[in-house]
């Protein structure tokens, strides 16, 4: 029913918070350019409590205007959580997580295609990782690359400290240098030409510890520990070499913890706690100065809770440094992913 023709379709060209257009395997995009951008935040997969996802939605936040979530039209093709995500060369791609107790090693991205009737998902298969792995994260860097970090196994029951990096134009992901800790359900994020990984779930416990990797040469370096270790938490960067990490699990409950760190200075400062505490949230950014972080669990983690997944949504705004609430997704999900682009 989605025909070019029929819905007059204008791709939307997406790019990350840096707004640095990362090109995997195909040429920038050539599309015109817009008199402003707006973000639109994309919300990918996840768990509801009952059942993994293939549904994908959308938001356009637009100051002074109701914020509202639409499910798009073409989920996913493989159903998952726990994945990761990341958005290069105007698409989205989505790695790895997992569909009950299956580990996948699958990657698949898709382009936002939009017309005056809705917002429609058109995928396509990319190179499959060689580590099945889920709870990893998926980082692009300025240089086109997806970067899939740590994460957890089945068969082994442990967490990963592997890493694998798909360079633009290549068909297939090669193995780089180690995490100095294993990690899973940790956040990471682009910073400063950086790849930043915070916390997780280690090999016996939950992790305060926190690195960063140098694309350039690969190597992984220490970074000052969060004050609080936990897993399950989210990332999202908040302003030039700044990043806001919150919520999370302690191992014995879901937080409402937040904390900035900046990059410059190499520390740690603690910001005001979100109305409420979630493990498994995502997290996505708008590039200016706000985070929304969304959906996740508010007891615990998905194995044992009670409850069914959130829903909602709160929104750091950096300039007033205060939390507010926002517009409802249309289904709770805790283990999604989430991106912003800008269209």
């Amino acid at each position: 029913l989605y025909t070019n023709h029929d819905l007059r379709i204008q791709r939307c060209v997406g790019i990350l918070d840096s707004q640095v257009d990362h090109s995997v395997g195909h040429a920038p995009s050539t599309a015109p350019a817009m008199r402003q951008a707006t973000p639109m935040l994309v919300v990918v997969g996840g768990f509801d409590g009952s059942d993994d996802l293939t549904s994908v939605e959308v938001c356009s936040p637009s100051p002074g205007h109701p914020s509202t979530w639409n499910v798009a039209a073409g989920g996913m093709r493989t159903v998952r959580s726990a994945a990761g995500t990341a958005v290069s060369g105007g698409r989205v791609y989505v790695a790895g997580g997992s569909c009950g107790s299956a580990s996948h090693s699958a990657v698949e991205s898709f382009a936002v295609l939009c017309a005056d009737v809705g917002t429609y998902c058109e995928w396509r298969h990319e190179p499959s990782m060689a580590v099945a792995r889920m709870a990893m994260s998926l980082t692009a860097t300025s240089d086109g690359s997806l970067w899939a970090t740590g994460g957890y196994v089945h068969d082994s029951g442990g967490s990963l400290a592997t890493v694998e990096r798909l360079t633009p134009g290549a068909a297939a992901w090669e193995a780089l240098p180690e995490m100095k800790s294993a990690r899973c359900s940790f956040g990471a994020v682009e910073s400063g030409g950086a790849v930043l990984a915070f916390g997780g779930y280690g090999a016996t416990d939950a992790l305060a510890a926190c690195e960063s990797c140098d694309p350039r040469t690969a190597t992984w370096s220490p970074l000052p520990p969060m004050s609080q270790r936990r897993s399950c938490l989210t990332a999202a960067p908040v302003g030039q070499h700044r990043v806001l990490v919150c919520g999370g699990h302690d191992g014995t409950k879901a937080l409402a913890l937040a904390e900035i760190f900046d990059q410059r200075a190499n520390k740690w400062e603690v910001v005001p706690e979100m109305p409420t505490a979630r493990s498994g949230p995502a997290a996505v950014a708008d590039g200016k100065g706000r985070v929304w972080v969304l959906g996740g669990y508010p007891d615990g983690t998905a194995a044992g809770a009670s409850a069914r997944a959130l829903h909602t949504s709160e929104v750091w705004d950096n300039h007033a440094f205060t939390w507010s609430t926002d517009a409802d997704m249309q289904r709770g999900r805790t283990g999604a992913g989430a991106v912003t682009l800008h269209v």
